[in-house]
């Protein structure tokens, strides 16, 4: 399962966060992150040694 760092805000106090998630694919990976009250501003896909190989808009359109 690939791997995603992200940068996001907390719904609840607006702060901002990074880490990392696993996610079949970028929208699966933006939905988990809405789940847990995070609002993604950017995503992108890391290999398993923490190497950057693609990058995914965090905006959709509603």
């Amino acid at each position: 399962m690939p791997v995603f760092e992200y940068k996001a805000i907390a719904k609840s106090d607006g702060k901002n966060r990074k880490g990392v998630i696993d996610a079949d694919n970028p929208t699966q990976a933006r939905r988990k992150l809405r789940e847990q009250g995070l609002l993604p501003t950017d995503l992108r896909e890391t290999a398993a040694a923490g190497v950057e190989i693609g990058r995914a808009s965090c905006r959709e359109r509603v």
